[in-house]
């Protein structure tokens, strides 16, 4: 139960702390409290993993929890965890626990209940920038007609369960989308759609700061250009392309004037150079299509089968079905008619020499000729709203939901026969070679026997089956509620394993080797294997974004090909959009990872160690522990210094030799960074100082920054710090103490410098900004859930996600998400050496991303430690 509120009571608080959490969970909030731990549960693990999975914790105070010990052990956890912590006070206490002492505490004593738990609820909240952000693009909209930003549209789509939206904002959503539809049109169609979009992006994030009309208007601009210059480029192609069909055209009739006695070598001649513009033509759509990895089908696409040649697109919106041929290239894709079938098509398949289409609105069965793609005959009624269809032992099977039965269709008779009545809603039909296999709504799967249609074997899986597919021995089941696929024995009907992957899993493909997950509600695409040579554990290797709304996937034997319903389109996938070249164990749980020139220094707070890992030998790293735990370390490039968690700074050789006497800076530390000169450090009592480690003196001056000071940066010219506490970054100017602060996302957690701008990871609201030097936003990206590192590669930004387990990169340049690749769980840490990001999970490995080629290669070696 991730993401949840963790409550801190004592027992004899029991009556204030159920009341608390019961109002809560009527505010729609998810509430962890220790009556939920099941019988036959450890109830300190249980409690320890429930605050490693919260999103904060609530202490109640009083001169009851004060005294528990466990209460105290909690608080300690969190505050080690860096959790938020919000205490309430219900009765006055004497005194505050050590972790306490810097927050401040909601008054449940000198207030009724009903104010406290409002300022508590608005101390939970935190500011909606984005309903803002919108708020700010409809009063833009009345004033300027600017429209919103396809990457803000993404946003708003993802996070729209958070916004209250007006009709009028509604109707701005609807017209904004409808121009971003338009202009994908026509970038699919011409050849120089390749028009780079971040100016969008940035002007969008730019907006959220409040730079008002100007900005609506200069996006706008922006828009409308992109939109012309699109057009001008479709018109460019298309008018080439019309050209030579109009010289085509007239070569031919010139050539049919040549039989009549004129001149046959000259109509020849025209002919063959009308066709030679045409191919040109071609070539264009084809460099287009190479360049994008998607073509242009019919309005919503649905379902899709493949016959070993062509790839069947049923399209719901318009009523058709589109065949692609992918032998004869993208020509064919882009200019061939598509099928006009109606009826609302909701699933395909090929067998039997057609390509049969089940219509949803008329009870109906369509049936193309697979060699003419051609229509055959009248529809074929079936009745009862067909949902489903399976071709196997030379029958096509039809599922039809508003009679909960299962028809067999005779492809030589055409003739339709009851084959079986179920006790609930058939969503997805399975053909395995010798049974067929059913998915009901809310009652799990069953196996049908072909010959008797009785039911061999009843399985209790999932809440919200969506999709099923075969693997040769076992069964896939997508739960669409329950985020998950299920692994089945067909012959037991006993769960073999269940894996996480993304939101409403919708079609599931096998392709011979690996299962591929199509995400419906997070535009992604998870491939399932093994994880080691075994073929034992299976688990997400590689997760791949995809385009709005992808609803149906099918394997050509090569790749795979996904329906991409809300942008009309059938997008390729390839395996080089993600990467994970090597793993290696560490161990421990490792926390703080650095490059230092030629090797990796991995520290873990667990065990007080540091290790050295050579990328070129990693099963030879050297060891080196020290007598506290490391809070963070900086490579100065010739020493490498770690701050402690006894207010002590250490230099620790890289050789594995004993470290040296750690130097006492009477202040407790929670970052380090390095100038070139001097080491800073940073306090959680919300100060930074310096530290000269030639004359082992500290500054006696520090400079307040904002609350809770959790990463360092230096630029070169100032000081960088993200303040965790209080969602800001400041920024220092050394010599002066001067300080400019600039809000940003929640719990803004870690930093990094490109050269050219700072980018702030905040972990609390799942964004990253990037500020100009002289402490401005430029922009803001949406990344996955809980993002805790970064990395700068010299060309992109690398995000580590805690909450997803994934890793993205970010391509500053044309502002958008490059890849995003699945790694262990929990990464904490990211490091660039030079070559690859490294990924420390804190389950105790490493992860080498090979950021050139992208190849999936996945290899297990354990890290070996010496002293």
């Amino acid at each position: 139960m991730a993401g949840h509120l963790f409550i801190s009571y004592s027992k004899k608080d029991s009556d204030f702390a159920f009341k608390l959490a019961d109002d809560l969970i009527a505010q729609g909030r998810r509430v962890w409290i220790d009556r939920q731990i099941g019988g036959g549960e450890r109830w300190r693990s249980s409690i320890a993993q429930a605050l490693r999975d919260s999103d904060a914790m609530i202490v109640i105070l009083s001169p009851n929890s004060v005294e528990s010990e466990w209460v105290m052990h909690e608080g300690s956890i969190a505050s080690g965890l860096e959790k938020p912590i919000f205490p309430i006070m219900i009765a006055p206490v004497t005194r505050l626990p050590i972790w306490m002492e810097e927050l401040q505490y909601i008054d449940f004593v000198n207030r009724d209940y009903e104010a406290g738990f409002t300022q508590l609820i608005d101390a939970l909240t935190p500011p909606n920038f984005l309903q803002d952000l919108l708020d700010q693009q409809v009063d833009a909209y009345r004033r300027t007609q600017a429209l919103i930003s396809d990457a803000l549209l993404r946003v708003i789509d993802e996070q729209r369960a958070s916004l209250q939206i007006s009709p009028e904002a509604e109707a701005l959503i609807v017209k904004s989308k409808q121009a971003v539809a338009y202009r994908r049109r026509l970038m699919r169609t011409s050849a120089g759609a390749a028009i780079v979009l971040s100016i969008v992006a940035v002007l969008a994030g730019i907006f959220a700061i409040g730079a008002g009309a100007q900005v609506s208007a200069a996006l706008n601009e922006a828009a409308t250009a992109q939109v012309e210059q699109e057009q001008a480029d479709q018109q460019r192609v298309t008018a080439q392309a019309a050209a030579a069909e109009a010289e085509l055209a007239a070569a031919t009739a010139q050539a049919e004037r040549v039989r009549a006695g004129e001149q046959l070598a000259t109509a020849t001649a025209a002919i063959g150079q009308a066709e030679s513009r045409l191919q040109q033509a071609n070539v264009l759509f084809t460099q287009l299509y190479n360049s994008t990895g998607t073509i242009p089908v019919g309005e919503r696409p649905v379902a899709l089968a493949w016959d070993g040649t062509r790839i069947w697109v049923a399209n719901r919106q318009d009523g058709t079905v589109r065949p692609i041929d992918l032998s004869q290239g993208v020509q064919l894709a882009t200019n061939i008619p598509s099928i006009a079938v109606g009826g609302a098509p909701v699933d395909l398949v090929v067998g039997g020499g057609s390509a049969w289409v089940a219509r949803s609105s008329d009870g109906t069965l369509a049936r193309i000729d697979l060699a003419t793609q051609r229509l055959q005959g009248d529809p074929i009624a079936v009745g009862g709203t067909p949902v489903a269809l399976a071709w196997g032992d030379e029958s096509l099977w039809i599922a039809t939901q508003a009679d909960n039965r299962i028809q067999r269709l005779d492809p030589r008779t055409l003739a339709v026969s009851d084959f079986a009545s179920l006790q609930d809603k058939p969503v997805a039909l399975l053909w395995t070679g010798t049974q067929l296999w059913v998915a009901l709504d809310e009652a799990g799967l069953i196996a049908l026997d072909p010959a008797s249609g009785q039911t061999l074997q009843t399985t209790s899986v999932g809440s919200d089956p969506a999709a099923l597919a075969w693997d040769g021995a076992t069964i896939w089941m997508a739960d669409a509620t329950g985020n998950t696929v299920v692994r089945i024995d067909p012959l037991t009907g006993n769960r073999l394993a269940e894996i996480p992957v993304g939101r409403r899993p919708h079609d599931l493909v096998w392709d011979g080797l690996n299962l591929w997950v199509v995400n419906s509600s997070d535009n992604s695409v998870m491939l399932i294997g093994p994880t080691d040579d075994t073929g034992a554990t299976l688990a997400v290797l590689s997760r791949i974004e995809v385009g709005n709304r992808p609803s149906a996937a099918v394997w050509s034997g090569q790749r795979l090909w996904v329906a991409i319903t809300d942008d009309n389109a059938l997008q390729r996938v390839d395996l080089e959009d993600e990467a994970v070249l090597e793993t290696v164990s560490t161990g421990n749980m490792p926390d703080l990872m650095v490059w230092t020139g030629s090797r990796l220094t991995v520290a873990s707070a667990a065990d007080n160690s540091f290790r050295y890992v050579n990328p070129a030998q990693p099963a030879e790293a050297r060891l080196t522990q020290v007598s506290a735990a490391p809070v963070d370390m900086v490579w100065t490039g010739t020493q490498l210094w770690v701050a402690r968690a006894d207010s002590q700074i250490q230099e620790i050789p890289l050789d594995g030799r004993r470290a040296g006497e750690p130097l006492p800076v009477d202040s407790p530390l929670s970052a380090i960074a390095w100038d070139g000169a001097r080491l800073w450090l940073a306090s959680p009592e919300g100060i930074v100082f310096s530290y000269d480690p030639v004359t082992q003196t500290r500054s006696e001056e520090t400079i307040p920054v904002g609350a809770d000071p959790a990463d360092l940066v230096w630029d070169g010219t100032f000081l960088w710090v993200a303040n965790r506490g209080d969602g800001t970054v400041s920024r220092v100017t050394p010599d002066s103490g001067t300080v400019r602060t600039i809000r940003v996302g929640n719990s803004p957690s870690a930093l990094v410098w490109d050269g050219s701008g700072v980018w702030v990871a905040n972990t609390g609201s799942d964004t990253v900004h990037r500020l100009s030097p002289d402490g401005y936003i430029v922009d803001i990206n949406q990344v996955g859930d809980q993002p805790v590192a970064l990395a700068w590669d010299r060309e992109s930004l690398w995000v580590a996600n805690q909450g997803h387990n994934t890793v993205i990169q970010i391509d500053p340049a044309q502002d958008r998400k490059e890849a995003t690749i699945a790694v262990g769980e929990q990464p904490v840490a990211l490091a660039w050496d030079g070559q690859s990001v490294w990924v420390a999970n804190r389950v105790g490995t490493l992860q080498r991303l090979n950021t050139r080629s992208l190849t999936l290669v996945t290899r297990a070696r354990a890290l070996a430690t010496t002293e």
